[in-house]
């Protein structure tokens, strides 16, 4: 036997031997087996956690050592990136400077460009298989709208405006009601009522819950709350008269179906002005209450914008664009039934405040050219 085994063997004898005198020593002081057992085990815990507590030495070299390796690794990841940022930054550059390397890229992905699509397309089945509702975002002409859009020396031909014209009865084509001019007339409309809206979604709520099935509630308990227009009209919110009292709903649809109902309820402008081209297929309804707060409308796809009060009133406000705030000053109308409001979103910004006479719900209908 080898030493190293002896010693091993001799020391676990002597520990046995330690541990018998041990235990008659507590048999002969009238102890249990089980309490002889127990106070052993409690002993053999004590001294566990006695050296498991203990701190496992290190020198200051091998802990100098370790901090110096975690440093070297973390400052060769942070020279990695800085080092790919500035590769991409020197593409990015040679390829929007230099027209030879321009001219050259380009001509070399108008091939690739469909098959890239077409590659990007499959990938992105499983994602829209996942999350059914991103298909939304493909009927959005903006995502993002960019608060830092500036039109350089853009001409402001809304300075001369101080009022909002009623131009019913006279033609609207004609030269000098130009794009800087909002103004209004009357329109041979029945009313639409929160009732008829109601019908209409009762009718078609097939349509309107696969093709516009989200709008906006806002209240003094809850803005901006996401909601659906089943539980607009046919909830018991929807019949409470106080309800309406200060809510501002917003029901905006963007595919054919729905808006093509819409227009089949709130018909269509018989003229529009000389600058607008052709209609845009976004479509929002505005609800309101008597005192429901201001907001701003929404930006819409086309530039030439009508507002077409069907139902109460409400008080509109433009506001110049910031290109023109310097030129141009705040108009304000109060459009009641039955009339249309037009301006154009290049000079102006438009509000919608509660009118002090109104004392009904208010329904608004908002549409644009390009």
């Amino acid at each position: 036997m080898k030493p190293m085994e002896r010693r091993k063997v001799s020391a676990l004898s002597s520990y046995k031997d330690k541990l018998e005198k041990v235990r008659t020593f507590g048999l002969e002081s009238k102890l249990s087996e089980t309490e002889i057992s127990s106070v052993m085990e409690q002993c053999m815990q004590s001294l566990i956690v006695k050296n498991c507590s203990k701190p496992k030495g290190k020198s200051s070299f091998a802990q100098i050592y370790a901090c110096a390796i975690k440093t070297i690794l973390f400052l060769k990841k942070v020279l990695f990136y800085v080092s790919s940022i500035l590769v991409v930054i020197l593409i990015m550059y040679v390829v929007l400077q230099h027209k030879p390397t321009q001219y050259f890229i380009q001509s070399k992905l108008q091939d690739f460009i469909y098959p890239g699509m077409k590659v990007l397309r499959k990938i992105s089945l499983p994602i829209i298989s996942l999350f059914p509702s991103l298909t939304g975002f493909y009927d959005e002409s903006c995502l993002v709208v960019n608060p830092f859009f500036r039109v350089p020396d853009m001409p402001c031909p809304c300075e001369d405006v101080r009022v909002i014209l009623n131009l019913t009865g006279e033609d609207i084509k004609r030269e000098q009601y130009h794009s800087g001019i909002p103004f209004m007339i009357k329109v041979k409309r029945a009313e639409i009522s929160l009732q008829e809206l109601k019908a209409l979604y009762g009718n078609h709520s097939s349509v309107f819950d696969r093709d516009a099935s989200y709008l906006t509630i806002s209240s003094p308990t809850n803005q901006n709350l996401k909601s659906t227009p089943a539980y607009l009209f046919e909830s018991e919110w929807y019949s409470k008269e106080q309800s309406w009292n200060s809510t501002h709903v917003l029901w905006r649809c963007n595919r054919m179906e729905p808006t093509r109902l819409l227009r089949s309820c709130f018909g269509v402008p018989e003229k529009e002005p000389i600058y607008a081209a052709g209609v845009t297929i976004e479509k929002v309804v505005l609800m309101d209450g008597p005192r429901a707060p201001p907001y701003h409308l929404p930006t819409t796809e086309g530039t030439t914008v009508f507002i077409q009060q069907s139902m109460g009133s409400r008080m509109i406000v433009l506001n110049p664009a910031n290109e023109c705030k310097e030129k141009c000053s705040s108009v304000s109308v109060e459009l009641p039934p039955k009339h249309i409001l037009w301006f154009s979103w290049w000079y102006w910004r438009a509000s919608s405040l509660p009118s002090p006479a109104a004392s009904s719900v208010s329904v608004s209908y908002v549409g644009s050219y390009l």
